[in-house]
C-alpha cells in the first residue's frame, strides 16, 4: 500500500515536472533533452520497484517458510501419533503435511496464486531475463520448477505414507526420514 501511495506521488509530480518544468528544455537553438526532474522522478521510480521485487522474494519466502514450518510440525504430531497406536491419527497429520509441502513447491496455496495470477496478467515477472526465467514456472519467484517437482514428490510420498500408516505397515522410522528428507528439499528450494 505504501509503495502504490509512492508510485501515484511519484507520477503526479511526473506530470507536474512535463507541464511546467520541462518546457524549459525545449528551448529553439539548443538541443533537446530530458529534464532533470524527470529523470530523477524515473529513478526514484525504479528505486521503487526494485525494492518492491526484494519484498516480493521476502514474502513469497516467508510463505514457503511458513509451509515448511506446517509441514515440519504435521510430521512430528504424526510420529506421536503412530507412537501412541493412532494410526488414523497418524495418517490425517501426514495427509496434512504433504498439503503443506505441495504449498512450498507452489510457493502457497490457490489464494496466493490468484495474486500471481493477477501480477502476471498486470505484466509483472519477477524474472524477466529469459535465461532465468526458463528455470522457473510463470509467476513463481524463488522455487525452481527442478525444485518443485521435487518438494510435488515428497508431497506424493508424504500421501503414499499416510497410506501405508492406514493399511499398519509403516513404521515411526519412515516418518523420521520424511522429515529429513524434507529439510533437506525446503533448504534446497529456497536457497
Amino acid at each position: 500500500m505504501k509503495n502504490r501511495r509512492v508510485l501515484i506521488g511519484l507520477s503526479l509530480f511526473a506530470v507536474f515536472v512535463v507541464t511546467v518544468g520541462g518546457l524549459a528544455y525545449a528551448i529553439p537553438g539548443k538541443a533537446p533533452r530530458t529534464a532533470p526532474g524527470l529523470v530523477s522522478t524515473y529513478a526514484e521510480l525504479a528505486t521503487v520497484l526494485l525494492a518492491s521485487k526484494k519484498t516480493e522474494a521476502s514474502l513469497v519466502r516467508a510463505i514457503c517458510t511458513d509451509a515448511y514450518q506446517a509441514a515440519s510440525l504435521e510430521l512430528a504430531q504424526a510420529a506421536g501419533s503412530l507412537r501412541n497406536g493412532d494410526r488414523e491419527g497418524a495418517a490425517k497429520h501426514l495427509e496434512s503435511a504433504a498439503t503443506a509441502v505441495a504449498m512450498i513447491a507452489t510457493e502457497g496455496d490457490k489464494a496466493v496464486a490468484r495474486v500471481r495470477n493477477r501480477l502476471l496478467e498486470g505484466g509483472h515477472h519477477h524474472h524477466a531475463k529469459a535465461e532465468i526465467a526458463e528455470r522457473y514456472d510463470p509467476g513463481y519467484v524463488i522455487i525452481e520448477k527442478t525444485e518443485k517437482k521435487k518438494l510435488l514428490d515428497e508431497a506424493g510420498a508424504l500421501g503414499r505414507l499416510a497410506q501405508t500408516v492406514r493399511d499398519g505397515t509403516a513404521q515411526p522410522e519412515a516418518l523420521e526420514g520424511a522429515g529429513q528428507n524434507l529439510s533437506a528439499l525446503y533448504l534446497e528450494a529456497v536457497k
